[in-house]
């Protein structure tokens, strides 16, 4: 009995080597982002979602890379995922917005792009987010 489960441990222990978690598939997924090789990214962050579909990170990361190659519409769905699990999450709002606005839909995007500026109005995003507003919708005289 003892030797059975010393195997079994050995089994259960050897299976679980080599298992990722779904961080490190993010973690992987910005190497691949970062190098500019979007269809692997978006296969790792596939992997980090199915493994944790409550993180928000995977939820962004996915979406962030169907905003780069085109894919507005896949975008907005994973970025509503991220803000359903993280309204704060000003990133989300900010590539959601610029999906919204490649895809015509102006008052939205003025809404996430705005919800974005909104949350931390002080910061170098937020300024950034002004520019791409007045870019977009042009200057506003009022601020």
């Amino acid at each position: 009995m003892k030797k059975l489960l010393i195997i079994l441990f050995t089994i259960v222990s050897l299976s679980s080597v080599g298992q990722s978690s779904a961080s490190d598939f993010l973690r992987l997924a910005i190497k691949y982002i970062d190098s500019g090789n979007f269809s692997t990214a978006l296969i790792n962050c596939n992997k980090a979602v199915v493994l944790d579909s409550a993180m928000a990170t995977g939820w962004y990361l996915r979406g962030f890379v169907k905003y780069k190659v085109d894919d507005y519409n896949g975008a907005i769905n994973d970025l509503n995922a991220t803000l359903d699990r993280d309204e704060e999450f000003i990133e989300a709002y900010y590539y959601r917005g610029l999906s919204h606005n490649e895809r015509g839909n102006y008052w939205k995007a003025y809404r996430d792009l705005q919800k974005a500026q909104d949350i931390i109005p002080h910061n170098t995003y937020a300024l950034l987010i002004k520019g791409v507003l007045q870019n977009i919708f042009g200057s506003d005289e009022s601020s």
